[in-house]
């Protein structure tokens, strides 16, 4: 009987050693409250993930900064000393560059607009730039439109911030608008802020209701004034070598958890908004919510005209994608016109297959800029890939003058070609020349030109976007 008993006590000792050598922990941080929009998104992700993988995955949650701030735990998860993090956007472009444009102040309408970008096409290409720096963006989510807290004085107008020391997040977009408004401004780690305002150290802060609230900050915070400058997204990221070592089925287990962890996440955001002014009036604070917004806009144009030449280089290459793409749906639709004309009604219309054609023409013509903006036209990757910086460099514009010289040759040719085809007219069009098919020809090179010259002088956004 001893020795069934103690061949049970073993193998029940085997069976819990074995099933925890077969559990991985992971871990995932947050610089705010457990009871809070971010904390109850990590909640979700490490129930969901636990339940999706069967237990084969564990997920430890650490909340009020604990394993440091955001920078720090954006860092950890780029070095592999910590495996996950969810953070607001604020110090992000310090690892992700182009990511600075959703910080821009007053660039979303609300957060349906906000969620409507976040959750299409652009927030997804997004996603896609944190690989080459050592991520994977597991997906958007919400820290909400932030407002502005001091101890001085009402804040209504942007001439009310002038003198104000603030804290800002460790975000150059934000440092610009602030200063923009007069502040003098503090970049400074979340876990600090709390200390800080009590202390005197800085007048005031900015931050989502939801942050305001969970970080308790009427009890060191006076005025609250609704601005709403800056809509702040939250992501999700994941070092890129762990998530790479996922089976398919646990990756996909962890991008489903994210997306619950994301539904939870602006659910909270959506209370706390409704329910906050209320409950930050009830604990002392003067909340002015009739700000005028007009003005605070008016006072960041000079800002906003050096964010425009920042954001703006890439305008030429989506013009030409846009227009690619137009020409698409315009051979499309006269594509099903056709069928329609010459099946259906037996009444075939010569002059929508030349449009058909003319179209495509275009569209081909307009489509290769982007791949010259992307570097898609040359394949040099293996060896880009072991040289040097400088000798990249030297590889960059060998490609760029022996594309320039290609693509001049086509602008003259093509150009020659739109001039002649003035006296000829299409067949079943004869009202329209031929001029407007060949000029797709010229316009199309003009438009590889500036995205090449655009890879050269800005050499960084050009290896963001050829990151995969």
């Amino acid at each position: 009987m001893k020795f069934t008993r103690l061949a049970a006590v073993m193998a029940a000792g085997l069976l819990a050693s074995s099933l925890a050598a077969a559990q991985t922990t992971m871990k995932i941080s947050i610089s705010t409250a457990q009871n809070s929009h971010q904390g109850v998104a990590i909640d979700v992700f490490a129930r969901e993930v636990e339940k999706r993988t069967g237990g084969r995955y564990k997920i430890q949650t650490f909340y009020n900064g604990s394993l440091g701030g955001e920078r720090e735990s954006i860092e950890a998860v780029q070095l592999g000393t910590q495996e996950l993090a969810f953070s607001s956007t604020g110090p992000v472009p310090n690892f992700v560059p182009e990511t600075k444009i959703f910080d821009v102040p007053f660039l979303f309408r609300d957060k349906a607009h906000a969620r409507a970008v976040l959750d299409g096409p652009i927030g997804a290409e997004m996603l896609t730039k944190f690989e080459s720096k050592g991520f994977k963006a597991l997906g958007w989510a919400e820290n909400g439109f932030r407002h502005m807290t001091n101890s001085k004085r009402d804040v209504k107008a942007p001439e009310d911030l002038k003198g104000l020391k603030m804290r800002t997040m460790e975000n150059p977009v934000h440092i610009a608008a602030y200063k923009g408004f007069g502040i003098i401004t503090t970049p400074m780690a979340f876990p600090e802020v709390f200390t800080a305002l009590q202390q005197g150290t800085v007048d005031g802060q900015e931050n989502p209701l939801s942050v305001i609230i969970a970080a308790k900050f009427d009890q060191v915070q006076k005025h609250l004034s609704l601005t709403g400058h800056v809509y702040s997204p939250c992501i999700w990221v994941m070092n890129k070598a762990a998530f790479d070592k996922l089976s398919a089925a646990d990756k996909k287990h962890f991008l489903d958890a994210a997306a619950e962890g994301t539904k939870a996440n602006r659910a909270r955001v959506d209370e706390d908004d409704a329910k906050g002014v209320a409950d930050l009036r009830a604990k002392g604070m003067t909340v002015i919510d009739n700000v005028d917004k007009a003005k605070f806009v008016a006072a960041l144009a000079p800002v906003n005209a050096e964010f425009e030449k920042q954001f703006g280089k890439a305008f030429t290459s989506s013009l030409s994608l846009v227009a690619a793409c137009a020409m698409l749906v315009v051979a499309s639709s006269l594509g099903v016109f056709q069928i329609v004309t010459r099946f259906v009604l037996e009444q075939p219309a010569e002059w929508s297959e030349i449009l058909i054609r003319l179209s495509l023409i275009w569209m081909v013509f307009l489509g290769i800029p982007t791949a010259f903006r992307q570097g898609a036209m040359v394949s040099v990757d293996v060896l880009y890939r072991v040289v040097p910086p400088v000798a990249r460099r030297v590889l960059d514009w060998a490609v760029a003058i022996a594309s320039l010289a290609l693509i001049l040759i086509i602008l003259w040719w093509g150009w020659d070609y739109a001039v002649r085809g003035k006296v000829q007219s299409m067949a079943g069009l004869e009202s329209i020349s031929m001029f407007w098919g060949y000029l797709a020809l010229p316009v199309g090179a003009l438009f590889c030109i500036l995205g090449i010259i655009g890879n050269l002088v800005d050499p960084q956004r050009h290896e963001l976007e050829t990151a995969q």
